[in-house]
């Protein structure tokens, strides 16, 4: 899923960690996901600023896994993200792309509750179903200097 702010009408200063809670249900125990954050410029380029990658049964409590309940509103947060500290310029949009982790370079969660290391494809059975409630967030440290 892509977002893309409104044009900021001033130059404004981003400095520190963004927070997220995200809101959804979804049909497996677990999920990684990925927030990603960019400055998209007037000129029309994107500048990579922050990111955070995660695994939804580790959110509450980093060192104890606890699993999903599946097709409950799950609730996920964390303010521990990258520190951003960027200018960023007049008509400049934030765009912010949130996925399910699933790249080659990393390791896969299927999402059926057993150890990530020895779980596979043949152990996802069904494929995964996520669907985001409306009532996820992101903060940004913004500072507005022209005020």
């Amino acid at each position: 899923m892509v977002f893309k702010s409104e044009a900021l009408k001033d130059d404004v200063i981003i400095n520190g960690s963004f927070f997220c809670n995200l809101a959804f249900t979804i049909n497996k125990k677990d999920v990684d996901f990925s927030v990603i954050v960019y400055q998209l410029t007037p000129e029309g380029t994107y500048f990579h600023l922050s990111y955070y990658i995660g695994r939804a049964s580790y959110a509450i409590d980093r060192e104890h896994r606890n699993l999903l309940t599946p097709n409950d509103i799950t609730q996920v947060s964390f303010n521990n993200s990258k520190l951003i500290s960027k200018k960023l310029e007049k008509g400049s949009r934030i765009v912010v792309v949130l996925n399910v982790n699933k790249n080659n370079n990393a390791q896969l969660n299927y999402g059926t509750g057993k150890d990530v290391n020895i779980e596979s494809v043949k152990d996802a059975e069904i494929p995964l179903k996520i669907t985001f409630t409306g009532k996820s967030s992101i903060s940004l440290p913004v500072w507005n200097f022209n005020k």
